[in-house]
């Protein structure tokens, strides 16, 4: 049994587009009569039959598989892109939540300073009230005496 492949011409290479049992429809339609053809070679590539327009000999030539959607490497893309911009989001909340609890001992250690300080304030105050009072006890004691 003989096939007839039916071929277009592209960039002077002929690209294979049918092939047939019944030749007696095909007039006008260039292809090449062969007894046997070619297998592809299983090698994760997507095999093309070609035509060899100087001996019209058929050989697969073989392409990197085609994606299902053109848009899958956009995808993957901005996929990649919103997982960095989510990490980066992550890390400035990090950031943030540390500065806010810096900003919160900070605040509680100005605090506990300021008490100290009224303390202290109060404690002289006490002190000097105490001092005025003896000194003027003393004093009124060498009036009277």
């Amino acid at each position: 049994m003989s096939y007839f492949c039916a071929y277009d011409i592209r960039d002077g290479v002929g690209y294979v587009y049918a092939t047939y049992h019944d030749t007696e429809s095909l007039e006008g339609v260039d292809g090449v009569t062969v007894d046997v053809l070619p297998e592809p070679i299983d090698n994760g590539k997507d095999p093309v039959l070609k035509v060899n327009l100087t001996d019209a000999r058929l050989y697969y030539d073989y392409e990197e598989p085609k994606t299902a959607d053109p848009y899958t490497p956009k995808v993957i893309e901005l996929e990649q892109r919103i997982t960095n911009t989510e990490l980066d989001l992550a890390m400035t909340q990090l950031a943030l939540t540390e500065t806010f609890e810096e900003l919160q001992v900070t605040r509680q250690e100005a605090a506990d300073s300021q008490l100290a300080l009224t303390e202290l304030y109060e404690l002289m105050l006490a002190g000097q009230t105490g001092l005025e009072a003896e000194q003027t006890t003393k004093g009124g004691d060498e009036d009277n005496g």
